[in-house]
């Protein structure tokens, strides 16, 4: 049974082609059976059409009646005979009883007639006993059914032949092409496997069902060829964001050895060290958070959101340091908008583009944020007046530990890991972040590409001291 049930999920083509030859044959056979079915039937019809004409004859123009009809068919293709009560015979073709006396169809060969060009031929009769005592024969010839029968098995049979041929040449053809398509993916997944990450599966261009799930293999190969690049520009980014802190620590030491120091410069190295530590594991938190950021797919909270009561919290945790720094900070007005998020999440990845544009930000410039809503899609924009980041530059700002060089080329202060969550964030939250010129100035926006956005009826807005507390 376990076999059996094998065989069913997993079909050959064989075994297919063996099924579509039995259902053919059946079709022809079902074909053929209810044509032949049909044209007795036919002369089944006529025959006791002929039997009630014959009775509702008066008795005496019976005979004549038949002599008749015989007179009219001497090739005795519709012969009729009419006998007396105790079986002799009166007038027609037939000189003696055919069958039973029954009322019943039968089948029968007979040779009629004694002329030279008298023929044995196929008949379907009926033997009747009429009221008058009589006993009434009539049949008729069915040579031309059987030879409609003979033509009609001859086209079945050669229909059914040609149709097997042209399933198997098909069956062979397609099976070849699917091979051969099937050989290529195979070739194609060695290739990948055996590391060049950047082939994809081959596409036909049919767009059947291979090509459907051939297009979502090579999206997600995409997916998993960005993954590595990003986790091979993480440990290249880790190597040189570690390597001179830690090169500089070391030298400390080496030289503090070597000399003889009193207890103030001995302190003095040591906070030194502390410093460079400080900073090694500034880095590895960046790269916790990231981590944690990619396990929160299937961890979030994700529910609901209110955006606008985020980006107030946002502006009122960034409002002092902006103050400080002599920038303006605002929140353009806008409409409440409910997306499905996470709020600390979406805290985080706002708070780093405020935070980012007052990086850059001179004194005296501005930062405007923005919440807009257009054909289904939400966008939220951070804007400032600082120098911008070259075109060039765009895309790379949101690979880890990439810091945008600043006008006067000096490398701005930061790990490097700002940007990255930012676009990580988006990613979970299925938004995507873009850089344009903010004229003057950058411009960051994230689009939320789902159409889940809606008016609230009513806004529940979470103090801002809890969301605080969550993103220090």
């Amino acid at each position: 049974m376990y076999k059996l049930r094998l065989l069913f999920r997993q079909p050959s083509p064989w075994l297919l082609f063996c099924l579509q030859v039995v259902i053919a044959i059946g079709l022809f056979s079902l074909l053929c059976w209810v044509t032949i079915r049909h044209s007795i039937g036919e002369i089944d019809e006529h025959l006791f059409l002929k039997v009630e004409q014959i009775q509702h004859l008066p008795t005496n123009e019976i005979p004549a009646r038949i002599a008749m009809y015989t007179s009219e068919d001497p090739e005795n293709r519709r012969p009729f005979g009419y006998f007396g009560p105790h079986g002799e015979h009166l007038v027609g073709a037939f000189e003696t009883l055919p069958g039973e006396v029954d009322g019943k169809p039968f089948d029968y060969i007979a040779t009629l007639g004694h002329h030279a060009g008298a023929v044995q031929r196929h008949y379907r009769g009926v033997v009747v006993r009429l009221p008058s005592g009589g006993i009434f024969v009539t049949a008729r010839s069915t040579d031309g059914e059987r030879h409609f029968d003979k033509v009609l098995l001859l086209i079945a049979g050669g229909s059914l032949v040609f149709t097997l041929v042209i399933g198997m040449v098909s069956g062979t053809l397609l099976n070849a092409v699917a091979a051969r398509r099937l050989r290529d993916v195979r070739r194609a997944t060695q290739r990948i496997a055996s590391g060049r990450l950047d082939h994809r599966l081959p596409l036909s261009g049919s767009g059947d069902d291979i090509d459907k799930i051939t297009a979502v293999v090579n999206s997600m190969l995409d997916e998993v060829e960005r993954l590595i690049r990003d986790i091979q520009g993480i440990c290249a980014g880790i190597a040189h964001e570690v390597r001179t802190p830690m090169t500089r620590m070391r030298g400390t030491l080496e030289s503090t050895r070597r000399r003889i120091m009193s207890v103030t410069e001995y302190e003095q190295v040591i906070d030194t060290a502390l410093q460079q530590s400080d900073i090694v594991m500034t880095r590895f938190s960046a790269l916790l958070r990231m981590a944690q950021i990619g396990e929160a797919a299937g961890l979030a909270r994700k529910g609901p959101l209110n955006l606008q009561d985020v980006l107030n919290d946002v502006i009122d945790f960034y409002e002092a340091p902006a103050e400080d720094l002599s920038i303006t900070l605002e929140l353009l007005p806008c409409v409440p908008v409910i997306v499905n998020g996470e709020a600390d999440l979406l805290f985080s990845a706002f708070g780093n583009l405020v935070e980012n544009a007052l990086k850059f930000t001179p004194p005296g410039g501005a930062i405007t944020v923005a919440l807009h809503q257009r054909d289904g899609k939400v966008t939220i924009e951070v804007r400032d007046t600082g120098p911008g980041i070259p075109v060039a530059e765009r895309d790379l700002v949101f690979q880890p530990f990439y810091r945008a060089e600043h006008q006067t080329g000096t490398t701005t202060a930061g790990s490097g890991i700002g940007l990255s969550l930012v676009a990580a964030i988006a990613r979970l939250h299925n938004a995507h972040v873009s850089v344009r010129e903010g004229g003057p100035g950058c411009c960051i926006s994230i689009v939320f590409e789902s159409e889940m956005p809606v008016r609230p009826t009513g806004a529940s807005r979470e103090p801002v001291d809890s969301v605080k507390a969550r993103f220090a």
